[in-house]
């Protein structure tokens, strides 16, 4: 089909050149002429006139196309051997077309033509998806009647087998000398190895008659005419809305809830405006149904999330380093998420990976490492302040129960809502973007809410994104193995935590040189095999992350034991000095690698081992320093109010970014452009989109189950800020 619009094209233009005469002799032309000087003397009538030559002229226009290609059209469908109806339907098309009937020329128009860049990467020519499932014929124009189909084809060119992990920077030698340099195909070569990952890509209308056997057939004769591969990814018609089972469920159980919120409130407000005073403070004296039933006020979990109000051991300047991380791994999976085929010049990919500038983006996913530094920080010091200062016992069960209770209820309404996606949008990305999202969902869903959805291998996973719950659960239990020997001796924790550390170390940097795998996530490497064999055995792990969140537990017992440090001017200098390296270290260690240079197995190893620890110590500096004086302006900034309220939305906020990024991007019917502003301000749309959701998510299905916990556990939680955990 690809083929048949390049050739009607060139149709045109010749056509075009044989009428100039005809057209340059007519009396209408002429006396529009006359008049192009006098715009004044141009009336209705007049008007009138020239649009019915212009219909004219283009119903022997679309004539003298068909009678050009029509035969030939014809021959070709039916040495292509594809199915009666759909035959018939194409032929139904091009009288259509003839008669410039609507349906049949909308058809046409709504089919991709050639892009304009494919020199540059633009491979993609998506034609207008709306306007082809928007048509439909009636019995008049086919003996049975059909709609428009949309249907995405593939075409890729040949290569030699693919390097395991081949970055788009490294280019194939092959194509070295392949043609003059002053000929097209020097251009294209010399970024074949994009091909690996993209193909030229074109959308096209036919009629629903056409089953995806015959589109095959008719596309893998036109690749084979180009020399390419060929493949027909989807074929959609406009379908009504309807809701499947867990749909249904999903907004049943959806509904309950808000009604349930709807009417703790009214009762919340009715009460606290009673002016019997002694009757509200007399309900609330006692633990009753009713104080589980009002947790799901948002009048008082509004007031709570919206305080500013903090106990004298909280660490304010965490608020502001977890809040900077969400910021950086939302702005990473902004690209991360991206489909290049539908992006303008993709080929520019190369010099954004290679620039110097954007390492700190091709490194992001250390961001998440902060976080499990946190984890790791935040569960020491809160336990041990409530099983040492406050002498209290350390209850496994509640330990384990309570981690359990502050991840899943969230998490579990966010599966809920991608249930609910494919009520959202359409697009010729759609399908092929969101579907195996949602399935994966529809399939693997208890895997999540068991905390093991990291060891799944298979590619349907339920919120791929997830993975981080399932570490943070784990390292949640895993750190009873440090915990227990420290509550009897300091030096024993210690002891054990170093030697986590040593083997996430060790298991990290085995499977590296095992498998050769590279350092960490290099962000020129988009081949999705790759990439998923490699976050399934490394990145999506907990022995990978084990070491940062050691870090955590290992800062988080100085805070609690270590009420002042003091670090004299030299020592401040050194250790800002160490941490600076070790950032810099860690972001622009992998910069030659992403510029396609190769390097040494052992710096490899070294690097894939280290990097995320040495992140770790850098931020556990930067936090003690906060902790104990020395932080000055930083501290301050970290710890401004400001700062503390966006952060307690921090985690509707990871759970919700990657669903708005998936649905904006899955929902385009044209080319985004392959620029650095574009996508900065699609980040800053982005973050208007999720906070606002975030804090109304935190309200509906984050903050009732935290005060309900908080009820259940009044004798635990009211003497020191378990809450803190969260």
């Amino acid at each position: 089909m690809k083929l048949l619009s390049l050739f009607t094209f060139f149709v045109i233009m010749l056509w075009s050149l044989t009428i100039t005469d005809t057209v340059d002799n007519s009396p209408v032309w002429n006396n529009l002429k006359m008049k192009m000087g006098k715009p004044s003397t141009v009336n209705k009538e007049y008007a009138l006139t020239i649009w019915k030559a212009m219909e004219t002229k283009s119903q022997e226009t679309a004539q003298f196309i068909v009678n050009k290609i029509g035969g030939t059209v014809l021959e070709f469908l039916r040495n292509t051997n594809i199915s009666n109806p759909c035959v018939s339907s194409i032929t139904s098309l091009l009288k259509g077309f003839v008669k410039t009937k609507k349906w049949a020329v909308k058809m046409i128009d709504a089919s991709g033509k050639v892009p304009e860049g494919i020199v540059t990467g633009t491979v993609t020519s998506f034609g207008s998806y709306d306007e082809c499932i928007n048509i439909k014929t009636n019995a008049e124009h086919n003996t049975s009647g059909f709609r428009g189909q949309y249907c995405t084809l593939r075409f890729q060119p040949v290569l030699p087998p693919r390097p395991r992990f081949q970055s788009i920077v490294k280019r194939l030698d092959m194509f070295t000398n392949f043609t003059s340099s002053d000929k097209i195909f020097s251009i294209l070569s010399r970024d074949a190895q994009y091909f690996s990952y993209l193909s030229f890509r074109i959308g096209i209308c036919l009629p629903s008659t056409c089953p995806v056997e015959d589109i095959q057939k008719l596309s893998d004769r036109v690749a084979t005419w180009m020399y390419l591969s060929s493949k027909t990814v989807h074929c959609e018609e406009k379908e009504e809305m309807k809701l499947d089972t867990h749909q249904i469920i999903v907004g049943v159980v959806l509904l309950l809830v808000c009604l349930f919120i709807l009417v703790s409130t009214t009762i919340d407000i009715c009460l606290r405006k009673t002016k019997e005073k002694t009757e509200f403070t007399g309900i609330f004296s006692k633990r009753t149904s009713l104080e589980y039933f009002l947790a799901f006020s948002l009048y008082t979990n509004s007031k709570k999330l919206f305080s500013t109000k903090s106990s004298a051991r909280t660490i304010g300047a965490l608020h502001g380093i977890r809040l900077i991380s969400i910021l950086w791994i939302i702005w990473g999976h902004l690209y991360f998420y991206i489909n290049y085929q539908g992006f303008t010049d993709s080929f520019g990919a190369t010099n954004f990976v290679a620039s110097f500038l954007s390492q700190p983006l091709m490194n992001g996913t250390v961001a998440v490492d902060t976080f499990f530094f946190l984890s790791g920080l935040l569960t020491f010091y809160v336990t041990l302040e409530l099983v040492e200062k406050n002498h209290e016992r350390l209850n496994i069960v509640i330990y384990v129960v309570h981690r359990y209770w502050r991840l899943a209820p969230p998490l579990a309404f966010t599966i809920c809502f991608t249930m609910l996606i494919p009520l959202l949008g359409s697009g010729p990305l759609w399908h092929e973007s969101i579907d195996h999202v949602v399935k994966g969902c529809q399939k693997h869903w208890w895997t999540n809410l068991l905390f093991i959805n990291n060891f799944v291998s298979t590619k349907d996973v339920c919120l791929n994104y997830s993975w981080y719950l399932a570490n943070d659960f784990q390292f949640h239990i895993l750190s009873l193995l440090i915990l227990l020997p420290l509550l009897k001796s300091v030096v024993r924790g210690f002891i054990v935590t170093a030697m986590l550390t040593l083997v996430s170390m060790v298991i990290t940097g085995g499977i590296t040189y095992f498998y050769n795998y590279p350092a960490t996530r290099l962000y020129g490497i988009l081949n999705g095999d790759d990439i998923w064999e490699f976050c399934t055995r490394i990145y999506f792990q907990p022995y990978t992350h084990l070491g940062a969140y050691c870090v955590g537990v290992t800062l988080g017992c100085i805070i609690s034991k270590k009420q002042k440090i003091r670090l004299s001017a030299l020592q401040q200098a050194i250790g800002w000095m160490l941490t600076a390296t070790g950032l810099l270290l860690v972001l622009y260690g992998t910069y030659n690698w992403n510029r396609g240079y190769e390097s040494t197995h052992t710096s490899v190893i070294l690097y894939a081992a280290t990097h995320r620890t040495v992140w770790a110590l850098a931020i556990a500096w930067l936090t003690m320093t906060c902790v104990y004086g020395y932080g000055g302006f930083l501290n301050t900034f970290l710890s401004w109010k400001f700062l503390m309220l966006l952060d307690r939305v921090t985690f509707a906020a990871y759970l919700l970014h990657p669903l708005v990024q998936q649905v904006y991007y899955s929902r385009n019917r044209v080319h985004l452009p392959n620029d650095h502003y574009f996508m900065t301000y699609i980040y800053f749309g982005t973050l208007m989109v999720v906070y606002p959701a975030a804090f109304v998510f935190t309200l509906f299905f984050e903050s009732p189950f935290l005060a309900i916990e908080k009820l259940m556990l009044r004798t635990r939680t009211e003497k020191r800020g378990i809450e803190e955990l969260n």
